[in-house]
């Protein structure tokens, strides 16, 4: 045993006895490095020859869109297009560098989709196409859940047989990336057709019933059917669009019964559109009455029906029985007030006979008054309709009534009474946007006579309206924008309401409480509108000084563009002894959440809603996410050991400002900042508000990342710079001289650590006074005001000194005023008629005349010659707003607004 034992060791001492020999005998010499396509997102590989040196090589990405750590095998695989550098070590630690670029052009696949629509309505012969670019194939094409029919995966693009509905579909190419959309294949609608009868007479109870046919002749054959009273049916077969068709039929009509006449149009489809005639409206006996016309006019009464056998004749008896009158033509007039007239008509097939009364003319008088919300198209306001009982309405005069309204914009109007508003409608006034308020109205005939009103319009009865807008932001072209609208105006106020999107009709409105989503939708800007509507349109008569304009509220909604999922290269990690704790840092801004997470290569994962992964040791790996479109996106990520993300600066970092440092939020990340002044904080920000110099130096990061009870830290830094900023920046300082005194003005667009102004005065431009100071108010877009009570005679000099709260001091321009010779602009409120005429003293030299808007901008200048005293300027082409006139000459510069 003891000898058995002492070879063993032996055998032993000398394996562990062998040992590179250095230097080596030959140098080490890479031979050649070759690539391959990268064709997928990482399918490219590097394979390295060497020779020489001391044998065993270790292989290292050291450079390149990632790097990988020693490894034994001369192959290096699943590599993004790009330039790497690789370098070859060999055992005596003599190493080689060489470079080699892995080509490839890989983009995602992109789908797109045609589809078909069913042919029918509750038919399922919709087929949807794929159309893919990008990507690698061969392709394979899947519907999914929640689709109607789910199918595949299948090399076929073309799903046949489908039904209406929303449909998923997934392409999958042959490097494992995958895009999802989703389509809609519409139901078929209805064919739009029509059908319009006129039934005319042949003879005695013999008929002709032509039918007007309105179709788009898309889906033949079809049938054209007439049902009679006594159940009979007649019917037509085309195969085309039928036209007009005739049917002609036997029938006796009793008078005084409901006796219908049907006929329809059927299509290949089974949908139909139909109609039907009443016998007894086509042959019984209409009687009408005519409203009086002109000053004591009396009622006249018309019989008559839709058609007639021959020639009839009509008889009037009066009440007593006595013949008043036989005629061919069917109308009556002249003749006394009273119950009990009968009219006798003669016709081919029958003599048919009619009692009514003959009614007195009434008085003039309202007849009816209604508050309505539906008839005005002004928020705030309601309409009132009045009428009268006969059309002899000359005007309506409104003594009294509220005495202002305040208008949508702000705007208070104010009426003036007593007003007389003529309408064009015979017998009623529509009379829009009034107040609330108590109003008396006085109605006057073509005839003189007169009837007085007296309406109260209350808070409940205003119309108002609201529009609102939101947006759901969804998959690639697939975002949602909802619009709702509520009003009190009711249906009929909002039937020809209508909303715009990016200024193009959308819709109209067609309930009192409408709401809509626009699916489908790409990412951008889109300006919403929503019109007002009444239901009378423009024919409403207004209150003095409107016009009947609608109102119209805006909105606008931004919708982000849908990008492709993605993460970052740079990972939490957590050393755990030999492994590492990985979490992927999604950009929530991509793709649409939740998200799921695989491992791709070297060994493929389940997919999982985590971006963890344990366990891994170092190298590179490749790593897919997806987003709820079902898009996903693969990168390689180099896993060692915990690198600090880059912190971004946002705001200002001069004195005053509020600057921030911002570094990514993560669950698996935790940051410590260490101050210039040794003071601590945490969190993923750090805002500075306000910036002192106190604040510059460098600020210290300490970052911790923690994953499955593992932990790594890092660190980083970033520096603020100090810098200063002007205490304030004046935009306008102007006089006038006006009664007596000089009214000062001035405004500042941005006011920092500012203590006051003093206003300083001269009488010769260049000795100045300190008047009184001004308090700085700070901040941006300050005006100030001040009147010097007692200016000196003649030309009076001012400037402002601008003291900041450390004691600094700066000075404004100079400015003059005179009180001998006004400097005048006219008009001062310009609404785009006419020129603009501004006058000054006598120029004793050329001088310049400016519009100056209140931001700077010069946005027009005229030259003035000498001797001149005014100069007109056309503003017609500036946008609203306000702006300032300068005077250059004269030695002086005056600024008007």
């Amino acid at each position: 045993m003891i000898r058995i034992l002492l070879c063993f060791l032996l055998v032993t001492v000398s394996i562990f006895s062998v040992k590179a020999q250095c230097p080596a005998a030959s140098s080490l010499v890479v031979n050649s490095i070759t690539a391959t396509q990268s064709s997928c997102q990482a399918s490219g590989t590097i394979t390295v020859l060497a020779s020489g040196g001391a044998t065993p090589y270790t292989y290292t990405i050291i450079a390149g869109p990632s790097t990988a750590p020693a490894q034994s095998s001369n192959v290096f695989s699943s590599l993004v297009p790009g330039a790497y550098s690789v370098k070859v070590t060999d055992n005596c630690n003599t190493s080689d560098t060489v470079s080699v670029t892995v080509t490839g052009s890989y983009t995602i696949p992109s789908p797109a989709a045609t589809t078909q629509s069913p042919t029918c309505p509750g038919g399922s012969d919709g087929s949807l196409t794929v159309a893919v670019t990008g990507g690698v194939g061969p392709f394979s094409y899947s519907l999914i859940s929640p689709s109607p029919v789910t199918a595949g995966p299948q090399t076929s693009n073309v799903f046949t047989n489908l039904a209406p509905g929303s449909y998923t579909y997934r392409v999958s190419d042959s490097c494992g990336n995958f895009q999802t959309r989703t389509v809609t294949l519409a139901a078929a609608s209805a064919e739009s057709m029509s059908v319009f009868g006129i039934l005319s007479a042949i003879s005695c109870d013999s008929f002709s019933l032509e039918i007007l046919t309105g179709v788009p002749g898309s889906r033949p054959p079809y049938t054209v059917s007439v049902t009679l009273p006594d159940g009979r049916v007649l019917s037509q077969v085309f195969t085309g669009a039928p036209g007009t068709v005739t049917f002609n039929f036997h029938f006796h009509h009793i008078y005084g019964n409901n006796e219908l006449v049907s006929y329809s149009i059927t299509d290949n489809c089974g949908s139909q559109q139909g109609s039907s005639l009443n016998l007894k409206t086509y042959l019984d006996i209409g009687v009408s009455s005519v409203p009086p016309v002109g000053c004591g006019g009396q009622y006249s009464y018309l019989f008559g029906t839709p058609i007639l056998c021959g020639t009839p004749t009509y008889t009037l008896i009066s009440p007593s029985g006595t013949v008043l009158a036989t005629q061919t033509s069917n109308w009556f007039s002249g003749f006394p007030p009273g119950n009990g007239y009968k009219l006798v008509r003669q016709e081919c097939c029958s003599s048919d006979t009619v009692s009514f009364n003959w009614a007195a003319p009434p008085g003039f008088h309202f007849s009816g008054v209604q508050v309505a919300s539906y008839s005005t198209c002004r928020e705030g306001t309601a309409a009132i309709i009045l009428t009268t009982n006969i059309a002899d309405l000359s005007y309506i005069i409104i003594a009294s009534g509220a005495p202002s309204m305040t208008l949508a914009d702000g705007t208070v109007h104010t009426f003036s009474y007593p007003d007389t508003l003529t309408t064009d409608m015979s017998n009623a006034g529509y009379l829009d946007e009034f107040p609330v308020g108590t109003y008396k109205f006085y109605a006057v005939s073509t005839c003189g006579e007169k009837d007085s009103i007296t309406v109260t319009v209350q808070a409940s009865d205003l119309r108002h309206d609201t529009f609102l807008a939101t947006m759901k932001a969804g998959c690639s072209g697939n975002n949602e924008i909802t619009m709702q609208v509520t009003s009190t105006a009711g249906e009929w106020g909002v039937n020809s309401a209508s909303i715009y999107v990016n200024s193009a009709h959308y819709a109209d409105i067609n309930s009192y409480s409408y709401s809509s989503t626009d699916g489908g939708l790409p990412g951008g800007t889109y300006y919403l509108s929503y019109n007002y509507s009444n239901l009378f349109g423009s024919n409403g008569t207004y209150l003095p000084g409107l016009d009947g304009s609608c109102d119209v509220l805006r909105d606008t909604i931004n919708i982000p563009a849908y990008t492709q999922p993605s993460f970052s290269t740079l990972p939490a990690i957590a050393n755990c002894g030999t492994t590492r704790n990985v979490a992927l840092l999604p950009d929530s801004a991509s793709g649409v959440q939740p998200y799921t997470f695989q491992m791709i290569s070297p060994t493929a994962s389940a997919v999982q809603s985590t971006p963890v992964f344990d366990g891994l040791t170092a190298g590179t790996y490749t790593f897919e996410m997806s987003d709820a479109c079902g898009n996903s996106y693969s990168s390689n990520v180099s896993v060692n050991t915990l690198a600090p993300p880059v912190v971004t600066v946002t705001g200002g970092t001069c004195a005053g400002g509020a600057a921030t440092f911002s570094l990514p939020a993560s669950p698996f990340y935790s940051y410590t900042w260490q101050h210039p002044d040794g003071s601590t904080s945490t969190g993923n920000s750090l805002l500075i508000n306000p910036v002192t110099a106190t604040d510059t130096g460098a600020y210290q990061i300490s970052l911790t990342s923690v994953i499955g009870g593992c932990t790594s830290t890092s660190s980083t830094s970033v520096s603020l710079e100090f810098c200063t900023v002007l205490a304030e920046s004046l935009l306008t300082f102007t006089g006038q001289y006006n009664g007596g005194v000089v009214q000062l003005n001035w405004q500042s667009a941005i006011e920092t650590n500012l203590a006051y102004y003093v206003v300083e005065r001269s009488t010769d431009g260049i000795n100045f006074t300190p008047l009184w100071e001004v308090t700085a108010k700070n901040g941006t877009m300050n005006s100030y005001a001040t009147t010097d009570a007692h200016p000196p005679s003649g030309v009076v000099y001012y400037r402002l000194q601008m003291v900041e709260a450390g004691g600094t001091v700066h000075y404004s321009q100079v400015i003059s005023v005179s009180s001998a010779v006004l400097y005048t602009v006219y008009p001062r409120l310009f609404t785009g008629a006419g020129p603009v005429t501004v006058t000054y003293p006598k120029a004793d030299g050329n001088g310049l005349v400016k519009v100056v808007s209140v931001d700077g901008r010069i946005w027009l200048a005229r030259n003035i010659a000498a001797g001149t005293t005014a100069t007109s300027l056309e503003l017609g082409a500036l946008p609203m707003g306000v702006y300032f006139v300068v005077f250059n000459g004269n030695a002086t510069e005056v600024i008007k607004e």
